[in-house]
This record gives structure tokens, sequence and C-alpha cells, in this order.
């Protein structure tokens, strides 16, 4: 492609990144150039002959006839047939599409490459609960589960709130099981097939990095120190293990656990539980917090346990949770009113009302 291309941009800018995100992060942008935004001629060629339609590309557009209107209507094209079948992609897909596309025409307008900002418009996205166990049914879960090798790892899932990234990350060092807490500041994430240790820290509001605290509940502590003492058995016996990498929960043979592998084992233990299919082990967490708001516990505080940026993420999240929770709180305040204006309601709508 010509050298003020949106394709040739692209790929330059993809180039600077690489230095400055996560490995994951990156590899995400590069494929959304690569898939969605300025996939090769060759590419291109190969979706035609499959599908006897166009691919949508922004590829061969001059960096300086990318306006939002263009921009969109390319969004638009992904939502009706950007699948490598000719299908149309998921609104949450095209979504991560205009976040990298905005990301990077926000660099080329700071490095004076757009006369003007270009600002891609939001793609509308449908809202929908997390799909969830309910409490009895991830109390099945963790029955079949307490007989698996990795028993702690699922009661930490279930009762932290914490991400499997994170708990696949953990190190023993980051765990004080004597004062009943851990600290996050390691995930393990998958790039490429590979497993990676990555920074896990969240940046606070003066923009330094810090480990975040977590309390464990008093079954998940009880279990990590009993895992604790099976795994120096078990690697005893492994004298030959791959690794010495400190984590709290590897393979038999020490190496770390890969995120899919992670998944599978919990789909297998879910059907031995008699459990519907549809839930992740991500979704562990999304138990957790509804759990808690059901509870009565204060969004607040369910914002503080699961790390959110912002208190209107987990009101965002969690809103089919949130109006049995006001419900408490306007009939919690109704009662410090009934009481000493001593209000009587009427038994019945055709009841009179008192004097």
């Amino acid at each position: 492609p010509r050298p003020d291309t949106v394709g040739a941009y692209l790929r330059d800018w993809l180039q600077a990144q690489r230095p400055h995100v996560a490995p994951n992060t990156w590899v995400t942008c590069r494929n959304h150039v690569a898939y969605y935004l300025a996939p090769s001629e060759a590419d291109c060629a190969a979706y035609t002959a499959r599908t006897g339609q166009v691919r949508p590309s922004l590829a061969a557009v001059r960096l300086q006839d990318l306006t939002p209107d263009v921009a969109s209507r390319h969004l638009a094209l992904l939502l009706q047939r950007g699948r490598r079948d000719g299908g149309g992609l998921r609104p949450r897909t095209v979504r991560g599409v205009r976040i990298t596309l905005n990301a990077a025409l926000a660099s080329a307008y700071a490095g004076g490459m757009l006369l003007r900002p270009v600002r891609v418009k939001r793609v509308a996205v449908p809202k929908r609960p997390p799909t969830i166990y309910s409490p009895e049914q991830t109390g099945s879960f963790l029955a079949v589960a307490a007989g698996d090798r990795l028993a702690a790892l699922w009661v930490l899932l279930v009762t932290s709130g914490m991400r499997p990234s994170e708990v696949l990350g953990l190190p023993w060092a980051a765990v004080d099981l004597e004062a009943g807490v851990l600290s996050i500041y390691q995930k393990l994430i998958k790039v490429e097939n590979r497993a990676l240790l990555a920074d896990g820290t969240k940046v606070d509001h003066t923009g330094a990095a810090v480990a975040q605290v977590i309390v464990l509940a008093p079954v998940a502590a009880v279990m990590l120190r009993a895992w604790r003492t099976a795994q120096v058995e078990e690697r005893r016996l492994w004298p030959w293990r791959k690794d010495h990498n400190d984590l709290v929960f590897t393979k038999e043979d020490g190496a770390p656990i890969k995120p899919d592998w992670l998944n599978r084992r919990f789909k297998q233990l879910a059907r031995q539980a008699g459990l519907p299919d549809g839930v992740r082990v991500y979704d562990l967490r999304h138990g957790w917090a509804t759990a808690a708001l059901r509870a009565g516990v204060h969004p607040k505080l369910v914002q503080e346990v699961m790390r959110h940026s912002s208190y209107s993420t987990t009101a965002d999240t969690y809103t089919h949770v949130m109006p049995a929770h006001s419900a408490e709180a306007v009939r919690t305040v109704a009662a410090l009113f009934e009481r000493p204006s001593r209000l009587i309601l009427p038994p019945t709508a055709g009841a009179s009302e008192e004097a």
C-alpha cells in the first residue's frame, strides 16, 4: 500500500506501540488490524473467493481522507459481513476494533499526521447480565471440585472475586496465610499459545503502580495451607519438573497452567456436577459479585473487592442486581419515617382513610 494510506500507517503504529503495551494487548491490536481494519490483498482475495463479497477494509484509504463517517460505515460493514465466512461480527468484537482504531488515530493526530482529530462513534452493544451459577449450583460445583487436585484453586476463584489470570499467576511470595491475605502484582496471560507472566498491578490516582490486597475467606486459607503441604511433597517426587517459578498453582511437573487448560477442566468438573453449559471459569468472578450484592453488601464495597477502576463499571455490569438493592434501600429509608409518624396504611384500596 501507498505510504499515506491507513494500512501503511496502522502497520507502523503497531510496531511503535509494541514496547509500551502488554503482550496480549499488542496481539489483540495486531489481530484487529490484520483481520478487520487493513487485511492484506491476499486475504481480501481469499475472502471474495469464499463468499462472493468484497471484504471490508480501510487499507487503501488515504489517512487524510479517513473521517468519522468513513470509519463508522466500515464498522457497520463489519457488523454485516466482517467474519471469514461472510457473516457479521458480534457487536462486542466490533467495539474492540473501534477502540483499537481510535487509539491509532489519536496517535496519528498527536504525531501531526492528521490535521484534525478523528474520533469514531461508539458501537452499540446489547447489555445482558453475566451468565452465572446460583449459590446452590456453585455449591454443587465445589462438592465435585473438592476431589480435584486443584481444589484450592477452585475455592479461591469462587470466594475471592479474583480473575483467572491473577490466580494462575499467583506466586507463593504474594500469599500471607498467617495474616489471611494475598497481594496481586502478577498475572499469567496467553500470548499466541504461550503462557507468559505479566505485570498485574493497577495504577492508582497518582499514576503509581500498586499491588492490590485481597482478604482470604477462611475456607480458602485452610485449603491453601493444605495445598502448600501437598505441593511440597508433589515437587519432591518430581525432581525433573520443568519450572522453578514459585507459582501457587501449576501442573504436576511444575509447568504453568495455561488459561485454555483451566477452562477445559472447569467445564469437565461442571458437567460432572450436572450443571448447565454456558458458564465460563471467568464467570465465577461475576458470581461472587452478584451473590454479594444480593446479600446486601454495599456496591461500593463490591467495587473495591472486584477492583473495578470506577463505581460506574460495577453498576453497569451488575445492573440486573441493583434494582433489588435499591428497593431494599427505599424500604429501609421509608421505615425511618413510618415509625415516628405512626403512618397507618389502609388494609385495602377501598378502605376509608384515618382522620
